[in-house]
């Protein structure tokens, strides 16, 4: 499979899981989020500016279509890629587990985010020791696993030039 496939099928595998698979499931609530995952992987393999450029126009399609406040979705998706594409070409992140630990971070963090904003339109909400233990931390910690694993089949084989680097690298 050609490497420039593998982001729009990471994607569109992704939108059919958040959107359909998991709500026929029943499982939302405890899923992860699937584009944010897909976000932060694809933006350690391939870089920031086209992952952050396609969270953007993917969130802003997602929001017109489904969400109430437009410009939320794009701005996490873009904010994903902007947090796993800064990592990229650092030794500390050639592994599964950094961007696995970004994508959770930043599930937990939005998810926070949602729970105060909820909050402070006065919103009843569930505690938030129960959403935390009940959403939260399961979606993140599923976020960050699912991440993981991207992330080496998106890193699997490279693209020409960065097999050439990586060719000159072992020659040296």
């Amino acid at each position: 499979m050609k490497k420039r496939w593998v982001p729009i099928i990471f994607i569109i595998a992704a939108l059919i899981l958040d959107f359909w698979v998991f709500d026929l499931l029943g499982i939302t609530k405890y899923a992860p989020d699937c584009l944010t995952a897909v976000f932060a992987a694809l933006a350690l393999a391939y870089g920031i500016v086209p992952m952050a450029l396609s969270g953007l126009i993917l969130g802003l399609v997602i929001d017109a279509a489904a969400n109430p406040y437009v410009g939320w979705t794009a701005a996490m998706l873009a904010l994903t890629a902007l947090a796993g594409g800064c990592l990229r070409g650092k030794y500390f992140a050639d592994n599964a587990v950094i961007p696995g630990v970004t994508a959770a971070v930043l599930v937990f963090l939005r998810e926070n985010i949602v729970y105060a904003f909820c909050k402070l339109m006065g919103r009843q909400v569930t505690g938030y020791a129960a959403l935390l233990g009940t959403h939260m931390l399961p979606s993140a910690i599923l976020t960050g696993l699912l991440c993981a694993g991207l992330y080496l089949i998106a890193r699997k084989g490279g693209t020409p030039v960065e097999r050439a680097d990586m060719l000159r690298q072992e020659e040296d």
